[in-house]
């Protein structure tokens, strides 16, 4: 389609963001990714022709959002208040998810054919997007942030009851 030349730029920058910054197991270097970012601002006018780049843009948004809160979280002024919304922090995290695992359903059921729901690979999903690489960093810094609000209790408070602390 018409948006093909900015779905190309945009996975491209993120490959090279990615190859740029190397084994970064800790998600420490920050990705710049504005045409990720460009799609995901959009995403409606991107979801039909390749939800791979909304996903890939929802990922950059959940990246960014976390070293945001991180670093946020860290101060003690704001100890509590995070601790008191950690719940709704999962928000943007349940779109991504309800998006990916809608599109590994949709392509499961192209897959099955007549018979119904057949196999999807990875790369099946992925579609040569990088992902996975993206969705790591995300975990990881997911488990960071979870360590900043509840360095001392069990991880799963928050959950459990909100007024757990």
């Amino acid at each position: 389609g018409r948006s093909a030349p900015a779905l190309r730029r945009a996975r491209e920058e993120v490959e090279q963001a990615l190859r740029g910054i190397g084994e970064d197991r800790t998600a420490a270097f920050a990705l710049a990714t504005p045409g990720v970012d460009e799609i995901y601002a959009n995403y409606g006018a991107f979801l039909a022709e390749c939800p791979q780049a909304v996903l890939q843009g929802t990922l950059a948004k959940l990246e960014r959002m976390l070293r945001q809160l991180v670093a946020t979280c860290a101060e003690q002024q704001l100890f509590r208040a995070c601790q008191a919304t950690t719940p709704f922090m999962f928000d943007l995290f349940f779109y991504f998810v309800l998006l990916k695992y809608g599109l590994v359903e949709l392509y499961a059921g192209h897959a099955g054919g007549k018979e119904g729901v057949g196999n999807v690979t990875a790369s099946g999903l992925h579609r040569g997007w990088p992902l996975l690489e993206q969705e790591e960093r995300v975990w990881y810094l997911f488990g960071t942030l979870w360590r900043v609000i509840w360095p001392r209790r069990d991880y799963c408070a928050c959950v459990e009851a909100y007024d757990y602390y």
